[in-house]
């Protein structure tokens, strides 16, 4: 059986554990940075409004009863509202039914849903626990427990968007592409969800500094 270390509890990393778990040949072990979700008050979580359409949908609909614990927390609309810094609020209606809900209740819904699997004894998740540095040669990861020492664990399997290692450290990995910066952005959109209208809401608003890193 090999090991699978994913970095990151968020929704990317908590679906693919479901997939892989559901194939039965692997053990997965997954590390987070930030706390436990169920632990954590949602007024003190970061988080934002998120869209899931035909592909996203396609994704949650591949794990049996997946759908209907997402739908739960979430809000099925058609469409958007924008709102612009003169005028009214313009609308776009979607042929297709979306999935609007928030991205820290997605996570949980996604969290509960993977403990509840039957394949649970070949999982590990670990919060509080960032990745601090890797070594694709010996195939292993150093993790920094937010209480505790470090410790390095081993990986047949390395998955995740290693934020927290160092951009010079990643720029040496092998096979791995990094961009170091990011154009200047002249907009960009605040999302919140409307339940009254079944619709996202994004008000656009001016940036005036750039942003960089991977």
């Amino acid at each position: 059986m090999q090991k699978i270390v994913i970095v990151g509890a968020g929704p990317a990393g908590l679906l693919l554990a479901h997939y892989l778990l559901a194939r039965g040949d692997s053990q997965v072990e997954i590390y987070e940075s930030r706390p436990d979700p169920r632990s954590t008050a949602p007024s003190q979580q970061r988080t934002f409004p998120l869209s899931l359409q035909v592909r996203g949908l396609n994704a949650i609909r591949g794990v049996p009863g997946l759908e209907a614990a997402v739908a739960e927390v979430g809000i099925w609309g058609q469409g958007a509202l924008v709102h612009r810094q003169k005028g009214k609020p313009q609308t776009f209606k979607r042929k297709n039914p979306q999935l609007l809900i928030d991205r820290n209740r997605l996570t949980l819904a996604l969290l509960q849903h993977l403990l509840g699997h039957d394949g649970h004894e070949a999982l590990s998740i670990r919060f509080n626990c960032p990745c601090v540095e890797v070594n694709p040669d010996n195939q292993t990861i150093t993790l920094q427990p937010l209480n505790g020492d470090k410790c390095i664990t081993h990986f047949d399997r390395l998955v995740g968007q290693m934020e927290p290692v160092p951009r010079c450290e990643r720029r040496s990995w092998p096979g791995i592409r990094c961009s170091v910066s990011r154009p200047w952005l002249k907009s960009a959109i605040n999302p919140s969800l409307s339940p009254e209208s079944a619709r996202i809401s994004l008000w656009r608003r001016r940036l005036t500094s750039s942003i960089s890193g991977i």
